[in-house]
């Protein structure tokens, strides 16, 4: 695994997952494109990327991943639209910052992550990590 620090808001983790991860995931998206509430992911995900992110953000301290996972698909020829990704509120403490995308496929051209000042090209296992 590989950190790229792109600012301090937008990183990339590659080889964050394995491929058989990835497959793993294809398939299970597949049967339900909303995968819900999962604590054991984000607990063992918290795990592996709490290496890699800054302990504190501003007046914020890393504790974990929301366990609300989703899974989009982006079919050949379909834009990406913009999007906004909203807070989650866990309780009156603890509340989300960041997204966390991992890249489960790159057998496609286009679908890149664009911001203002850069643009992620979706690298198989890879994360991305940016802030809300």
């Amino acid at each position: 695994m590989k950190l790229i620090n792109y600012n301090k808001s937008i990183w990339v983790i590659e080889n964050f997952w394995t491929d058989k991860n990835c497959k793993e995931f294809i398939k299970v998206s597949e049967k339900n494109p909303v995968a819900g509430s999962n604590k054991k992911l984000a607990i063992e995900t918290w795990m592996q990327l709490s290496k890699f992110v800054p302990k504190q953000f501003e007046d914020s301290k890393a504790t974990g991943l929301n366990e609300k996972f989703s899974f989009f698909k982006v079919e050949k020829d379909q834009p990406v639209k913009k999007q906004k990704d909203e807070c989650f509120m866990r309780n009156k403490s603890e509340a989300s910052c960041f997204t966390l995308m991992i890249f489960l496929n790159d057998d496609f051209k286009g679908g890149e992550i664009k911001f203002k000042e850069i643009s992620i090209t979706p690298v198989r296992g890879s994360a991305l990590i940016f802030q809300q």
